[in-house]
């Protein structure tokens, strides 16, 4: 990070401090949520278990806002095989979660409108969402293995 000032990476830093703080709550509250949902017997349902894979992959996603410390605080340079390692979690994270939010709309778009045939499914939704889900996480390291170039960042 040579090409900044010192004020800039004072600012950037501080900046940084505020973002990563945020994140952890984040992390905490999202995980906190995620063993709630599945730790209590009322909420078994295929929404609620959802929305608890769906805080679990946020949190994830938050992780990849604590990977920056390093960075932040040194000379600022990192070869692309570490970055695409380092965030291929939080990529995983950040799929899964939008493939989970699509699958609790189409859970309840299901529920709804094929109401007849909703009890009938029994337990393959289980198994179509949590392809679906497994399907857009693993794109996440199939595009950055694909689309790969090696540099600095």
């Amino acid at each position: 990070m040579s090409n900044i000032s010192a004020v800039q990476m004072i600012v950037a830093r501080s900046t940084y401090g505020l973002i990563a703080t945020v994140s952890l709550f984040g992390i905490i509250s999202n995980f906190l949520f995620f063993l709630v949902i599945f730790r209590s017997s009322h909420l078994r349902s295929t929404t609620h278990i959802l929305i608890g894979l769906c805080a679990l992959l946020d949190s994830f996603h938050q992780i990849g806002q604590l990977y920056q410390f390093p960075i932040l605080f040194s000379d600022g340079i990192m070869e692309t095989v570490l970055h695409n390692f380092v965030k291929i979690i939080p990529e995983m994270g950040i799929h899964g979660g939008c493939a989970c939010v699509l699958c609790i709309g189409l859970e309840r778009l299901t529920a709804i409108v094929f109401f007849a045939h909703y009890k009938k499914m029994g337990r393959n939704r289980y198994l179509m969402h949590l392809l679906l889900i497994l399907a857009y996480s693993l794109s996440a390291p199939i595009l950055m293995i694909a689309y790969y170039e090696p540099r600095q960042v």
